[in-house]
């Protein structure tokens, strides 16, 4: 959009100030709830408050050169924004680009006044929403391609994945025993999941082991996706049945609650499991764990 160029240079070295001071997390869940672009402005606006001390509306509208009284009275649903002034105060605010999109296109759904129109832009509001709710729409780890027919193997037997995990640490590559005995498997099972991740290009052997391929998250779409859940659930069960209470933690809660409560506590986890991969990405590699999340209606 001929918007975009217009005031990038302007914004950005703002919006990088910003976005190296502020966690962003809580603010992008609703972007999964709400449809006025406004909430979500306000919010961010004052999550920044909480991280950076001095910062203003005022302020931040002298830098970019607008208005800030209007401004002002456009997030207090008296005025409407232009696209152009929505856009360079998300630009400037530290949005994501996917997330700048969403918020012209709550304006456009606003400013509409033609019922088809209003309709059209509604639906493609609501898809947003369905795909910002889905997990891998919230984790940057590798998505396979689906015409690899290395997956089909890879898949089928979920202690693939966890070797493939374990072999990411270099303390249990150089001690092959020590995972041997972590996964209760013998020296023929591990003899032969290894040669699996050698054939599928995923690991190579000589001179040493060298991990070729990252982990992959697959989609739910993928059709081994259930599958291979089922099969890790199953694991992972076994695994915590013999481990002391010291090192595991399980929670079961079957809860009334409202269906709009409900979409709350989905993107509650969406934002955990943000914020989990952030602190993975950081986290030196010296142990490896599970987590299993599921939420789902009874009625």
């Amino acid at each position: 959009m001929k918007h975009r160029d217009r005031f990038k240079l302007k914004t950005t070295s703002l919006a990088q100030d910003i976005i190296k001071t502020v966690s962003k997390q809580s603010v992008s869940a609703l972007f999964t709830e709400s449809k006025d672009y406004r909430t979500i402005i306000e919010a961010r606006i004052k999550e920044i408050k909480t991280y950076k001390p001095g910062f203003g509306l005022v302020r931040l509208c002298e830098q970019l050169g607008l208005h800030s009284s209007y401004v002002s009275a456009a997030l207090k649903g008296q005025k409407s924004l232009s696209i152009d002034q929505l856009y360079i105060l998300s630009e400037a605010l530290g949005f994501q680009e996917k997330e700048i999109d969403y918020l012209l296109l709550l304006l456009n759904y606003e400013k509409a006044q033609d019922s088809k129109l209003k309709s059209k832009f509604l639906k493609l509001i609501q898809q947003a929403q369905t795909q910002g709710r889905k997990s891998e729409s919230n984790l940057t780890i590798n998505v396979p391609e689906k015409e690899d027919l290395n997956l089909a193997r890879y898949y089928s037997n979920p202690l693939y994945k966890v070797i493939h995990v374990f072999l990411g640490n270099e303390h249990f590559r150089a001690n092959l025993n020590e995972l041997k005995n972590r996964l209760n498997i013998s020296d023929e099972v591990l003899e032969s999941l290894l040669s699996g991740l050698e054939d599928m290009g995923i690991i190579l052997r000589r001179p040493e082991i060298k991990v070729l391929k990252k982990n992959y998250h697959l989609p739910k779409d993928y059709f081994l996706c259930q599958p291979h859940q089922n099969m890790m659930k199953s694991l992972s069960l076994q695994k915590q049945m013999s481990l002391p209470d010291q090192k595991k933690e399980t929670v079961c809660v079957t809860f009334s609650a409202s269906n709009e409560d409900y979409l709350r506590i989905h993107a509650e986890f969406l934002e955990f499991l943000k914020r989990a991969e952030g602190i993975v990405k950081q986290s030196p590699p010296e142990e490896i764990f599970q987590m299993i999340f599921d939420l789902h209606y009874w009625s």
